[in-house]
């Protein structure tokens, strides 16, 4: 056994029978293709086959060589987190500008309902100091029913 020239454990397609599994593990470990083959083959006879289940089982999570790999889970995280932060300054650019145009909405409903009050409102009535306010009559009712509003019509004639 030696060290391995190969970091990872992945299957060998081209050096394998089946699925490449136990060249893989014999090209990772430094062993003979051959030997690995033999004691797969002793394992699943004396277990009842279980060898063949965990030959597939390896088929299956053993990534094959030249496999572009997944990233790792702490560069998803690492991606995952600086796209929420470009999400999160692009939300609180929105709703600067959304303040700005709430608050020019406002002044501007402000600015229309200050020229409303004074084009509609009366001049105000100046009186000596000490005299009485003039009094001020009150609105007429708003009728709430077409005999209402006959019963005013009648009262104002």
């Amino acid at each position: 056994m030696s060290d391995s020239p190969n970091p990872r454990l992945t299957r060998d397609k081209e050096n394998g029978m089946v699925a490449g599994v136990c060249a893989g593990i014999a090209a990772r470990y430094g062993y003979d293709v051959g030997l690995v083959r033999l004691v797969w083959v002793l394992l699943t006879v004396l277990t009842s086959g279980v060898g063949v289940l965990i030959y597939v089982a390896a088929w299956v999570l053993v990534p094959a060589a030249g496999a572009v790999t997944p990233p790792s889970m702490g560069d998803r995280r690492r991606e995952f987190s600086e796209e929420v932060a470009v999400a999160a300054e692009r939300a609180a650019e929105a709703a600067r500008i959304a303040a700005a145009h709430a608050r020019q909405a406002a002044d501007e409903i402000a600015a229309v309902a200050r020229g409303v009050n004074q084009s509609v409102a009366p001049p105000p009535v100046q009186t000596p100091a000490g005299a009485p306010a003039p009094a001020v009559e009150p609105e007429a009712a708003v009728p709430e029913t077409e005999a209402e509003a006959q019963q005013q019509q009648q009262q104002q004639q």
